[in-house]
């Protein structure tokens, strides 16, 4: 079978693998170790299965050639390939891995290849896309031989020459030398003429050592939801024309020589973390920097920290350090701060912190930008314009080059201080805008919502609203928060009024009569008796003389019994019931109501009798 030579370029719509076109092989199938490389024309995918794509231990020139467009090239298993020239393809190209499939590259010098660069994946129009894949690249020894006189090569783990490119959802981790003194020799991923380059998607893209990290100074890079680290980038760390780091993403760049993250145009940062340092150079350098939606960015320079022109840092927190000039430097531009954080420090003694050549506009924000005595912790060209919040300048000063308008409180050491703030302009004025009452406002709208009667002390309380001088300005203004304290605590102090105790209900007597053995009270609810039925007559005495009167109309006391049948009994509970209670004109069947005065009646009349009886009978 005729077998293509390794180092030979593929031809267009060829697909090489180990230098063989497996189009033309067997069942599309190349081995490569103990795996395969097979090619599925239907889809146009090469499958790479636990392959192992190397020649003994020798760099092949080519690992993969692509000349067919739209191809992609499937992970199955863990891969690797050792070669010049990892992978090259012509036309766009889709890697992707399926179950966590995976593909480690070394690439190293072929000298076959002469000075071409050693690369890892090599896109020569551009487009790539990196999807669900979890690729290691490694790029060493790039001595060659050429023409009797050995020479360094160049090396890219990825270069995309164009396009758009994206990395989704895959992690990437790359290791490249990194020692040259030159210029850069190794770039992690080079897309110099690339339109634009993605990270997304909860990837992740490591670079523990190389000489510049991410290079594509005409193109646009985004970070989004997404990891981006650069350990160690003995030249630069990241240079394009735009960057955009969005949604949550985290970015770490330590570079050496030049700056850690660059941008010619604008740079974005939103809702998310950077770390960016330079040992020798700016940290970051851009045109226009806008730091919004909860930003952290922390960037240390050798230079100031923060190079850029306009810039916005809006609602998030920016910390810059210098090694020997100021902080955060805006070269012609403007600066506006609001409801953020910002510390702008310079390890110079000499230097303060923040040098704007141009306009300055802080709003409720917290500012520590500090100088040494005499020198500017804050200076402006333009105007100076702060509303609320605060600004610390150690001993040093905030000077404007012509308008200043303060609104906010400025300290020096943690004491309010407003002796260093000035205008050096002959026609610069400083103007301080009046004190903040709202706090008093809500403390006396408080104290009018009162009831003075209801209060002991309540002049207390009058005494500290009236205690308040209203005209102060922002110089003033702890007096002014002093009054709202006041009367916030006069409120606190209040004693109400003593009421006295309102009469109430008769309390009740602890507890009712236990009921007499064999009687039982009457039910309450119970209907009264029919008032037109006849009393029972009591029996007669011995002797015949009747006890009661025949119309029942009281009893011999003349006493009553109770007329109301619902009377609450619990009111009264020594009362005791009886047992036919009706309308008042019948008498009860027994002499258990009737007085003690009644029955030492009843016995004087029956003793009378007996003795008029006795008499009687004797004669």
């Amino acid at each position: 079978m005729w077998i293509v030579q390794p180092g030979t370029a593929a031809a267009a719509g060829e697909i090489k693998v180990k230098g063989i076109n497996i189009l033309q092989a067997q069942d599309y199938t190349v081995q490569c170790g103990s795996g395969t490389a097979r090619y599925e024309p239907d889809t146009n995918t090469l499958t790479l299965n636990q392959a192992d794509i190397a020649d003994n231990g020798n760099a092949l020139a080519f690992g993969i050639e692509i000349g067919k467009e739209g191809v992609t090239v499937e992970l199955v298993g863990q891969n690797t390939i050792d070669a010049h020239i990892g992978i090259s393809s012509e036309s766009p190209l889709h890697i992707k891995g399926t179950n966590g499939g995976s593909l480690a590259i070394h690439a190293h010098t072929n000298q076959s290849l002469g000075t071409n660069a050693c690369c890892g994946i090599k896109v020569h129009g551009g487009g790539l896309t990196v999807q669900d894949a979890d690729i290691q690249i490694r790029v060493s020894d790039l001595n060659a031989a050429v023409g009797g006189l050995n020479t360094v090569v160049s090396g890219y783990a990825i270069d995309i020459c164009g396009g758009e490119n994206r990395i989704s959802n895959s992690n990437i981790v790359i290791d490249m030398p990194n020692n040259f003194d030159i210029d850069e020799r190794c770039t992690g991923i080079n897309a110099t003429d690339a339109v634009s380059l993605t990270i997304s998607d909860n990837s992740s893209v490591t670079m523990n050592s190389v000489d510049a990290g991410i290079g594509m100074y005409g193109g646009k890079l985004v970070i989004s939801g997404s990891r981006l680290t650069i350990a160690n980038a003995d030249q630069y760390g990241v240079s394009c024309k735009s960057v955009e780091i969005l949604n949550g993403s985290d970015v770490s760049v330590l570079a050496n020589r030049y700056s850690a993250l660059q941008a010619n145009d604008n740079m974005t940062i939103s809702n998310s973390t950077v770390n960016a340092e330079s040992e020798k150079n700016n940290s970051i350098i851009c045109q226009n920097l806008a730091a919004t939606d909860s930003a952290k960015l922390t960037a240390k320079g050798y230079w100031p920290a923060l190079y850029v022109k306009d810039s916005v840092i809006k609602d998030s927190a920016v910390e810059a350090e210098s090694s020997t000039s100021v902080g955060i430097f805006c070269e012609g531009g403007n600066i506006e701060i609001a409801g953020s954080e910002v510390k702008s420090t310079s390890k110079n003694s000499n230097q303060g912190g923040m040098l704007i050549e141009g306009n300055l506009t802080m709003t409720d924000s917290n500012i520590i930008s500090p100088g040494s005595a005499g020198v500017n912790g804050i200076r402006a060209t333009g105007d100076i314009s702060v509303t609320g919040g605060s600004i610390e300048i150690g001993e040093g000063k905030i000077s404007s080059g012509n308008q200043m308008i303060i609104g906010g409180t400025i300290t020096s050491n943690g004491v309010p201080s407003y002796d260093n703030v000035e205008s050096d302009q002959s026609g610069g004025q400083v103007t301080f805008l009046g004190a903040d009452y709202s706090a008093v406002d809500e403390a006396i709208a408080k104290a009018e919502a009162l009831n003075k009667a209801d209060y002991t002390n309540f002049d207390a309380v009058e005494a500290a609203v009236n205690a308040v001088v209203r005209g102060k300005d922002i110089r003033e203004q702890a007096i002014v928060d002093g009054y709202a304290a006041e009367i916030q605590a006069a409120i606190a102090a209040l004693k109400p009024v003593e009421k006295p105790e309102e009469p109430g209900e008769k309390p009740e007597e602890p507890g009712e009569k236990p009921e007499e053995p064999g009687e039982k009270p009457d039910d309450p609810a119970e209907k009264p008796e029919d008032p037109v039925d006849k009393p029972e007559e009591k029996p007669e005495k011995p002797g015949g003389k009747p006890t009661g009167k025949p119309d029942g109309s009281s009893n011999e006391t003349g006493q009553k019994p109770s007329v109301n049948p619902s009377q609450d009994q619990t009111q009264n509970p020594a009362q005791t019931p009886t047992q036919n209670q009706g309308d008042g004109e019948k008498s009860p069947k027994t002499g258990d109501n009737i007085p003690l005065l009644g029955w030492l009646t009843v016995l004087a009349v029956i003793s009378a009798a007996g003795i008029s009886v006795g008499k009687l009978w004797k004669q």
